[in-house]
């Protein structure tokens, strides 16, 4: 719980707080959880590529910046027009405007029809996070550490809604990983990275 507390905002100070539960408490048995460190976040990417060949389902792709959202996206749709497969990216990023947002989330998950266009992934940042209940989306590819545990939680929770199987995949790079730590025995609360720290691809 320390190392958890030291990932949110909520700060639990007091043991009153705190409820225990066993594993089997938290367990989401639909979904299969794995987290990597390293780099290589275009070959991370692969794991959509082949989730999009094999499954009819969509797939969220979370990140931290747009810097890292904008090289996603070029990565990814390169990927998918190498092998031919005709699956529209799009992506959502704090800077649009209110409007915009809920007009492309409308489309992503199904509730707007727009003509000759069908996205099948959506690559985001936190401006994705709440709000997107997308009916079949099977794949989230989440690329860094969120800056709260409980919005790792929240992402998660964007897949298996029909209850089929779906795969949650964390990758962390080297930097990112080493600051966590120091955040979680160190106590450095405020540590955040910036685009500049990004050298992923």
């Amino acid at each position: 719980m320390t190392s958890m507390s030291s990932m949110t905002d909520i700060g639990f100070n007091s043991p009153d707080y705190i409820i225990c539960g066993s594993p089997t408490d938290f367990a989401q048995e639909t979904i299969t959880m794995s987290h990597r460190i390293g780099n290589a976040y275009t070959k991370e990417l692969d794991n959509v590529v082949t989730h999009l060949q094999e499954h009819s389902s969509s797939a969220f792709v979370f990140v931290n910046t747009r810097r890292l959202l904008n090289n996603s996206a070029t990565a990814l749709e390169g990927k998918l027009d190498k092998i031919g497969i005709s699956a529209d990216v799009m992506n959502i990023h704090g800077k649009q405007g209110k409007s915009e947002k809920f007009a492309l989330i409308g489309i992503f998950c199904e509730k707007i029809v727009v003509e000759d266009y069908e996205p099948r992934v959506l690559i985001a940042t936190a401006a994705a996070d709440l709000g997107i209940d997308h009916p079949d989306a099977q794949c989230i590819l989440n690329l860094e550490w969120p800056d709260c545990i409980a919005t790792l939680v929240q992402r998660r929770g964007r897949a298996s809604r029909a209850g089929e199987v779906a795969c949650f995949i964390v990758v962390v790079g080297i930097t990112p990983f080493l600051l966590l730590l120091c955040r979680i025995y160190e106590g450095w609360a405020d540590v955040k990275l910036s685009d500049d720290d990004e050298e992923d691809f």
